[in-house]
């Protein structure tokens, strides 16, 4: 679901194709059978869906990170939207909270947003700049998220107190999980996978190769399993932070948010790639690929057994010899997406 920091270059590339080209998204949320049968539903053009998590009214919500509005989908396909207050958030990560809400980050806003299944919103401010990305559930029913601006973890109770952890700096932290007491997460910038107890000691930084980029983290059984976005792994981490495996998807794929599915295996996105990824515990690779020009940022295992992911899809009318590079240039700017703020 995260993004990696873009070049100079590919921004000045992308900015001089817009001039020639009409570019839109045809925004989506989309479903895949263990099986790898593939739907996808629309939600509004431009929205930017980005997070997604499975509420426990048995629905899925997500957020629009250029929409500034976090949405709701039955399985069946039905959406609702709810625009934030704040205009300019750009909602991110998202969680389902021990207290019924949504819990989700707007890391543009420096806020934590919190959404009843009717739609209710209440927003808590965080200092100027942190940045807040990735949140989870931790096990003592707090929520935990990642302030990838500021360097920070932080946790907040469902009453609203908020408490803040300092990392390294520019470690820029991102996903995050929770395994036991524990919450695991990744610091892209830093490539490094690190952890945190419930009580706020933060504990050892295991590092992986330069240029990893690691971006989100899940718990399966006794392990977590993390995406390498910038060197195209999946990777293996035991909690004693042994690095039990890196398996390779590929280069230029992408691989960027992950989920545990039904079936026990590791279900992933690959941004640059256009698909689906499924991983077994074994390192078995499965690819579905997805319409053309599609870009999948976030996933989630469904209430209804399935697997749900958030996509944007490049519509592109360019002049004469311009749609693959404009296309590639759109794809780098919300795959590398929004750099660190100093």
């Amino acid at each position: 679901m995260h993004r990696l920091r873009t070049s100079p270059i590919v921004l000045l590339l992308t900015l001089s194709l817009l001039a020639a080209s009409s570019i839109a998204r045809a925004d989506s949320i989309g479903r895949i059978t263990t099986g790898g049968s593939i739907t996808l539903f629309p939600v509004s053009s431009n929205s930017g869906p980005l997070g997604i998590t499975a509420g426990s009214d048995g629905k899925l919500w997500f957020t629009e990170d250029t929409g500034d509005r976090v949405g709701r989908m039955s399985t069946s396909g039905s959406v609702t939207e709810f625009t934030l207050p704040t205009e300019s958030a750009g909602p991110t990560g998202i969680t389902a909270g021990p207290d019924g809400n949504l819990w989700f980050t707007e890391q543009d806003a420096n806020q934590i947003g919190q959404i009843t299944a009717a739609g209710v919103i209440t927003q808590f401010s965080l200092a100027e700049g942190t940045g807040p990305t990735g949140i989870v559930t931790g096990a003592d029913g707090n929520l935990w998220f990642t302030e990838q601006n500021s360097d920070e973890i932080g946790s907040i109770t469902p009453e609203a107190t908020i408490t803040q952890y300092n990392l390294a700096a520019d470690s820029g932290p991102t996903g995050i999980a929770s395994l036991g007491d524990n919450l695991w997460f990744t610091e892209q910038a830093a490539d490094t996978i690190g952890v945190i107890s419930t009580g706020g000691t933060i504990g050892g930084l295991y590092s992986l190769a330069a240029d990893s980029g690691p971006s989100s983290i899940t718990a399966a059984g006794d392990n977590l399993w993390f995406t390498e976005q910038t060197s195209g792994k999946i990777g293996e981490m035991a909690p004693d932070g042994t690095l039990l495996h890196e398996y390779t998807v590929g280069a230029n794929t992408g691989p960027s948010s992950i989920t545990l599915g039904p079936d026990g295996n590791l279900w992933f996105t690959e941004q640059t790639a256009g698909k689906i990824g499924m991983m077994t515990p074994a390192g078995v690779l499965t690819q579905y690929a997805l319409p053309a020009n599609s870009v999948p940022m976030g996933i989630t295992w469904g209430p209804d057994n399935n697997l749900w992911f958030t996509v944007a899809t490049v519509v592109a009318t360019p002049e004469p010899g311009s749609v693959v590079l404009a296309v590639l240039g759109f794809v780098g700017l919300i795959l590398f997406g929004r750099r660190r703020k100093r």
